[in-house]
């Protein structure tokens, strides 16, 4: 049931394979944000060839993955602040490991309700939909 989309008045409902995508940009958000920041902090190396014909740009690289790195961070946390912010934590825990924590106190149908309008949310900065 981790993965189980509700196809019934369901006005947030995803096609499979997105719903997968964004279910996988999500659940991949601390990896994503450790990459970017060790990204950030390492030093520059060269690109191994002494006698190449192009000069390696090291800085042009790390900043096209960061970039990378940062739209699919940005679009996760574009769609979480619009979440109530008591929920946010929560919601995460809820996509990343299906579980709502005990100390939260909401109604039985309160996780799937903002689960849904989250993931929604990220596929539509992601410009899946």
């Amino acid at each position: 049931m981790r993965d189980y989309q509700p196809h019934k008045n369901n006005p947030y409902w995803l096609e499979p394979t997105v719903y997968k995508r964004v279910l996988s940009v999500v659940r991949d958000y601390d990896r994503m944000v450790r990459d970017y920041n060790n990204i950030l902090h390492e030093t520059a190396s060269g690109d191994g060839q002494p006698r190449s014909s192009t000069p390696g740009d090291p800085v042009e690289r790390k900043a096209e993955r960061m970039d990378r790195l940062w739209q699919d961070i940005h679009a996760v946390e574009l769609a979480l602040v619009r979440v109530p912010e008591q929920y946010q934590k929560p919601i995460m825990q809820k996509v990343k490991d299906d579980y709502w924590p005990a100390n939260v106190p909401i109604g039985k149908n309160g996780p799937g309700y903002w689960k849904k309008r989250f993931l929604y949310w990220v596929a539509e900065n992601k410009h899946f939909v």
